[in-house]
């Protein structure tokens, strides 16, 4: 079966911060690897992560919108797993890729002390 997927790729931050599009490059070729057609792109910047991963307290977050058949997303989501570039992953089946402007990462929420 063949579906449109979006995955959120949380990135090791001083590989990421060293060559972005080495990073990027090299998480589109997990996927394209296994079949997989990336259809859109978005960088989404370097946060604050709610615990430790590995080691990092802040991680680099790349969404990517891609074209794939269901079996390939066991072997996408375990070739990320491993890789020392990601830190995490979660690939989710979307109807279809949201316009640009509703691909834009969230401003963080601040909150106010009193």
């Amino acid at each position: 079966m063949h579906g449109t997927y979006e995955g959120m790729f949380v990135l090791e931050p001083t590989i990421a911060g060293k060559d972005w599009n080495k990073v990027v490059e090299t998480v589109h070729g997990l996927a394209t690897k296994h079949g997989a057609e990336i259809l859109a792109s978005n960088k989404w910047g370097d946060r604050k992560l709610a615990y430790e991963i590995r080691g990092h307290k802040r991680g680099a977050y790349l969404l990517v919108y891609f074209k794939s058949e269901t079996p390939a997303l066991t072997a996408i989501a375990r070739e990320a797993e491993l890789s020392d570039i990601v830190l995490r992953s979660v690939i989710v089946r979307v109807e279809a890729v949201p316009p640009p402007e509703e691909q834009v990462a969230p401003t963080p929420a601040t909150t106010e002390r009193k």
